[in-house]
């Protein structure tokens, strides 16, 4: 301790030692600042190759400005070693979170939203973590709001292609990261992308939720594990948690062994737990599972866990759908018993119907079950018209008598169930077609993600448009992808 860095960052206290190098806490010799500095250890200084791809890596992560990652702020070399500059991140660890048990499932869902946050600025920046892990996210006081901060970005690696040139500075074959977070791609050191990271977190949302990993075990029996074995359920691994079900999809998928069976994004992950915390059912139709929900009646609020949920496959239908359809059919008949009015709309585009903020929408004045409702599984998904004004709530002047017009008669109305379904059925089409790393579907995901479904499905209106908007999207894809989606 005592010594001074690059002639201006003094060392007061060692923090920790990682397999790259030893952080300390440091002051500036002359700005009133405290920052953490990694210093790589003297051994691997002797390896051109490493110290290349160190001092490379130090570059990319300082282009980092987020609020969920800690930045780079400075790098240089010693006579005998080199160093990163970072800022210091004053907080406990996740790790040490951990320790103290099952996190409150509201507060597991902020913080992986927020390291995915992280993350999704890293990747869009070319920059794979690699050694993603609860010891290495800080969780800091900014303002009495927890905030995530991403750290130790000393084994992350560009992606082959970012920045200038294409050389690859990882050794071949070389597994680094700790092995209880390792991705079975990387524990077998092939190519690995983003997907590992989430792989990772998958890990780390496991931990948060039961208190335990997936898989008990040393490095080697975890990692190997992690390769080929099934991932356990929560409730095998911590019986007395109740964990919430549609989490647990979440985290299982994460943790599929196959890169391309995960998410494929961190943007994705943090776009479903946002729709557990505020529309349940629109994220259970996203993972592509039915949430049978218990026969008494629940008003659950964004932070609260439902114990009595049960997840299904879509296949598996029976007295959760029932249950759901007869919530659906009661709540539109007490609207109409409360004689709430059509209000006139105006010809609008579908998509801006489905994106608009309003808070209420138009609620049919009563609601008589049909004798015979086909299965809206099964049943033709016909393109539905949006609903005009009421041609008598604006009468118009004529200079003659007209022959009436036959009325129009209106498609079948769109139920709440067979839009979930479409929904999770072309998200799962698109990111079938990004797996296979085609871009050319590129604006049909941001038509997609355009469509905040927590809101199409509140009234037969906005659920038409929605339905015009996913239909025409699966009509765009089956023209451009002749070949099928295996």
């Amino acid at each position: 301790m005592g010594q001074v860095v690059g002639g201006r960052y003094w060392l007061r206290e060692h923090l920790g030692r990682g397999q790259m190098g030893d952080v300390f806490r440091a002051r500036h010799t002359k700005v009133p600042r405290q920052f953490a500095i990694k210093v790589l250890h003297p051994e691997l200084v002797r390896d051109p190759k490493l110290c290349a791809r160190f001092e490379r890596e130090a570059a990319v992560a300082g282009r980092l400005r987020h609020r969920n990652v800690i930045s780079v702020i400075d790098f240089g070399e010693t006579a005998h070693s080199r160093y990163i500059v970072m800022e210091l991140a004053l907080g406990p660890s996740l790790a040490q979170l951990i320790e103290q048990g099952p996190v409150d499932p509201a507060r597991a869902i902020r913080i992986a939203m927020q390291v995915c946050d992280g993350l999704h600025h890293a990747h869009e920046a070319d920059l794979i973590h690699r050694d993603l892990k609860p010891e290495n996210v800080i969780l800091e006081l900014e303002n009495d709001e927890e905030v995530a901060k991403i750290v130790d970005f000393g084994l992350a690696i560009v992606r082959d292609g970012a920045g200038e040139g294409n050389t690859r500075l990882t050794t071949r074959g070389m597994v680094l990261g700790t092995p209880h977070y390792l991705a079975p791609e990387s524990a077998m050191g092939k190519p690995i992308d983003r997907r590992a990271d989430l792989f990772a977190l998958g890990v780390m949302l496991f931990e948060m939720l039961t208190g335990q990993m997936p898989f008990a075990g040393d490095g080697v029996q975890v990692a190997t594990a992690n390769v080929g074995a099934r991932t356990p359920t929560m409730a095998s691994r911590a019986p007395d948690v109740v964990v919430d079900p549609l989490l647990e999809a979440v985290v299982r998928r994460l943790l599929e062994k196959r890169p391309q069976d995960r998410f494929a994004t961190a943007l994705e992950v943090h776009d479903v737990l946002r729709l557990i915390g505020c529309d349940r059912r629109a994220a259970a139709a996203v993972l592509g599972i039915e949430l049978a929900i218990d026969a008494a009646p629940h008003a659950p609020g964004p932070e609260t866990q439902i114990a009595t949920d049960e997840v299904a496959p879509l296949s598996e239908r029976g007295r959760g759908r029932s249950a759901v359809w007869a919530t659906v059919l009661v709540m539109l008949l007490f609207a109409g018993i409360a004689g709430v009015a059509l209000r006139s709309r105006t010809a609008a585009d579908p998509i801006a119907v489905v994106l608009a903020e309003t808070a209420h929408d138009d609620v049919p004045a009563a609601v008589a079950a049909p004798e015979a409702a086909p299965d809206p599984v099964t049943a033709a998904r016909p393109v539905v018209t949006p609903r005009r004004a009421d041609p008598v709530s604006a009468p118009v002047a004529v200079a003659a008598p007209v022959t009436p017009a036959t009325p129009i008669v209106e498609a079948r109305p769109v139920q709440p169930d067979s839009l979930l379904q479409l929904y999770a059925s072309v998200g799962r089409t698109l990111k079938r077609i990004s797996d296979r790393r085609d871009l050319s579907a590129d604006d049909l995901w941001q038509r997609y993600r355009r469509i905040r479904i927590q809101h199409a499905i509140t009234s037969s209106a906005t659920r038409a448009d929605a339905m015009n908007v996913l239909t025409a999207i699966e009509r765009e894809v089956e023209a451009r992808f002749l070949s099928p989606l295996l």
